[in-house]
């Protein structure tokens, strides 16, 4: 398999949960638009073109893609994705799969820790993604636990240690 490019991407800063409001309904704070800017101006400088997205469905995660895209004018395709939401690797795994035989850089929307984990797997490094985190690998391999030689290309609110 050719060599692509991943990157990870966590959703901005969202209100905090409310009593009577459903975790995957909350939508962004005015501090996580303002992060989204911030993320944007990264990617803009890194030169990163990201060809297709995978973005969880909830609300905080749909509301990152939409101002991200806007502000780095990007994507080609994007689709939302419940696996994501609900935590389950295996499936993401296998639709980043599926999508990079069409995109060369293919972006994920998401939560921690999922994405956190997704990003130790492929660097071998501890990997923590904060809010509107956002880190970019080159790898030829998708065996997210069995990874050897991907490479951190680019990174914005990341701590790897």
């Amino acid at each position: 398999m050719a060599e692509y490019k991943l990157s990870l991407i966590r959703h901005a800063h969202a209100d905090p949960a409310k009593i009577f409001k459903e975790d995957k309904t909350r939508s962004l704070s005015i501090q996580g638009l303002k992060q989204i800017d911030s993320l944007g101006d990264v990617i803009i400088e890194t030169n990163e073109v990201i060809d297709f997205f995978i973005i969880s469905p909830a609300t905080r995660t749909k509301e990152t893609f939409d101002a991200l895209s806007l502000k780095i004018n990007s994507p080609s395709g994007y689709e939302y994705m419940d696996a994501i939401y609900d935590g389950e690797v295996d499936l993401l795994i296998k639709k980043i799969h599926m999508e990079s035989m069409n995109y060369s850089h293919i972006g994920v929307i998401g939560h921690n820790p999922m994405l956190s984990k997704i990003a130790t797997s492929f660097t071998g490094k501890n990997v923590v993604i904060n809010s509107s985190g956002w880190i970019c690998i080159a790898t030829s391999s998708l065996k997210a636990i069995e990874i050897d030689g991907s490479s951190i290309i680019g990174a914005h609110e990341v701590i790897v240690f």
